[in-house]
């Protein structure tokens, strides 16, 4: 290397800690910087930074510092590919240190670091020290910079989603906004490592496609937005325009097009959509395994969502197949107690209970419930969710009491975790309410009823499927309570109601009609042997955008002998 300002010949200092900062420099521009070993690296570079808090360089704009600065990072991205992230705040706080103190906080290498220590605290769930750390660098970056510089509208871009990730929507849609209205940045100066993650980055390609694409990424976080807002409508073409371009710009197998293609699939999920959504959805997955590799976390993460989506179509085997995968993968690269593993578990669970294979099903659940408990605690939704789950397979088996004291407990989490007027709540008094109702408690479950239908009322409206499915079970229970007048009367409003959103010809209004006029005739229902005329399932949608409704309730006339009927009636899976 070239002699370096202020140091070595003629620079007026040759010897003492001046030569051994010049020999450490040597070695660093020497030096590979790989993500699998660069340990040996990373210690020259602290060292180096350790020489420089005692002499400081006399210009920000020294090779060996930006290269000593990007080993120390890449190290501490390594170790968190690794599942260290103790070794990697480490890192970061000691380069922090001694980057503050030889070249001041806001110095593009001191803004650098903390930018990735602001992510890393985004991979580890720590919100609030991200939106910290991020508000800091865009200051810094800000002042230095300017507002057009691709580097502060990275850490804008970055700052939004973590707005959004607390839900603060309002102050994440007016970062968005100026960048959009900025429009494509100057070039950076920063070479942070490459960080893997959910979203497009506009930081992870080369110089021409970081230009074209920055535009495209700040869109596309945009449809992010409003997804999370529960604007579908607005979000949809937004993703679209952002896939078409995110296409033309890099490609179809590029990362950022595959996640781009990966969020339109979660959202079309949600609306319903199933097909399209399964469409773009295995683009990403298979796209995204060719490219990264079938045990990257963005890969399983397409696996998992996949086989969501595949359990909804009914197609469960190559549900199970695509879930089993899922679970395999997370847990040789996260650990069998990490979240994601288990909410892969749990799916595969309801996969397997789906297919009426119980005995591998329970099991599942019940570690599933255990590992979940005992990492995320009593007061979780993952914990909620895994309660009601096997409750469900219990239930399915004929465990009514057991299957009682479940549902109960998923009722109580839901009420103190979602609140008593909130879809899900309801949904697991309903389900309580039927385990009651099969083992004869038919006060207990009348009580019940009449609350799910008051909250529904509510929450959802007098003509909402699950509104009328509360209304339809509570008539069956005050018919077999011997209560018939008040049940005449709930199934006339009941079929008015159906009659009204979905017309006389639909399969609900025709069950309706049929038990009402039972009940007029005064003749034994049939039904009343089989503990109910019809069943509800409520399927909700897995990996749905935050908060999304997309439950499908379908009435069916129960065919099944008495003993399989009890197991038969409305059931809400909440699933992880």
């Amino acid at each position: 290397p070239s002699p370096r300002p202020g140091h070595g010949a003629g620079g007026g200092g040759g010897g003492g800690v001046h030569d051994k900062v010049d020999t450490v420099a040597d070695s660093l521009l020497l030096s590979p910087i790989s993500a699998g070993d660069c340990g040996e690296v990373g210690g020259e570079a602290s060292e180096y930074l350790e020489l420089l808090e005692r002499h400081p360089p006399d210009t920000g704009d020294i090779v060996e510092l930006h290269h000593a600065v990007r080993c120390l990072r890449q190290l501490a991205a390594s170790m968190l590919a690794e599942r260290r992230p103790g070794d990697a705040e480490a890192v970061y706080v000691q380069t922090l240190a001694r980057l503050g103190r030889a070249l001041g906080d806001d110095h593009p290498c001191t803004l650098d670091v903390l930018s990735d220590r602001a992510f890393a605290f985004t991979l580890q769930g720590g919100l609030d020290d991200a939106e910290r750390a991020y508000r800091l660098v865009l200051r810094g970056r800000r002042s230095r910079l300017g507002e057009a510089h691709r580097d502060t509208q990275e850490t804008m871009s970055d700052l939004a989603c973590v707005l959004q990730a607390q839900r603060n929507f309002d102050e994440a849609d007016a970062l968005i906004s100026v960048l959009l209205e900025l429009g494509p940045p100057t070039p950076a100066t920063s070479s942070a490592p490459a960080r893997g993650g959910g979203l497009p980055r506009a930081g992870d390609g080369g110089e021409e496609e970081k230009q074209a694409a920055s535009v495209v990424v700040t869109l596309h976080n945009r449809a992010c937005s409003l997804a999370a807002q529960e604007r579908y409508v607005e979000a949809e073409p937004l993703y679209r325009r952002a896939l078409a371009e995110f296409t033309s710009i890099v490609g179809p197998d590029h990362a950022w097009t595959l996640s781009c293609a990966q969020n339109l699939s979660t959202l079309l999920h949600g609306l319903g959509r199933i097909q399209e959504a399964e469409t773009f959805c295995r683009h990403a997955a298979t796209g995204r395994e060719s490219l990264l590799g079938a045990a990257r976390h963005e890969t399983l993460t397409s696996l998992h969502r996949l086989g969501c989506l595949l359990e909804d179509k009914g197609e469960f085997k190559q549900a199970e197949a695509a879930l089993r995968r899922a679970v395999l993968g997370r847990e040789a690269a996260l650990g069998s107690r990490d979240p994601q593993t288990l909410q892969s578990a749990n799916r595969l669970a309801c996969v397997l209970e789906a297919q009426g294979n119980y005995s591998t099903a329970e099991p599942l659940c019940r570690r599933a419930l255990q590992l979940i408990e005992a990492v995320r605690g009593e007061e979780h939704l993952d914990t909620f969710r895994s309660v009601c789950n096997l409750a469900s397979v219990v239930e399915a088996q004929g465990n009514f009491e057991e299957a009682l004291a479940l549902h109960e407990r998923a009722f109580g989490l839901a009420q103190r975790l979602l609140g008593k007027e909130d879809e899900e709540t309801l949904s697991c008094l309903t389900n309580w309410a039927n385990v009651a109702e099969a083992l004869g408690k038919m006060e207990e479950a009348e009580q019940l009823y009449r609350e799910a239908v008051e909250g529904f009322r509510k929450c959802l409206g007098p003509d909402h499927p699950d509104t009328l499915g509360a209304m339809y079970q509570l008539g069956i229970v005050l018919r077999d309570s011997g209560k018939t007048a008040e049940a005449e009367a709930l199934f006339q409003a009941e079929l008015a109601a159906v009659a009204r959103s979905r017309g006389m010809a639909h399969e609900d209004a025709r069950l309706s009609k049929q038990n009402l006029d039972w009940l007029r005739d005064r003749s034994p229902s049939p039904s009343a042997m089989l503990h109910g005329i019809a069943r509800y399932v409520v399927q909700e949608t897995p990996e749905s955008p935050r908060g999304a409704s997309s439950s499908e309730v379908r009435k069916a006339p129960i065919v099944e002998g008495a003993v399989q009927a009890q197991s038969a009636w409305w059931k809400c899976q909440c699933r992880g």
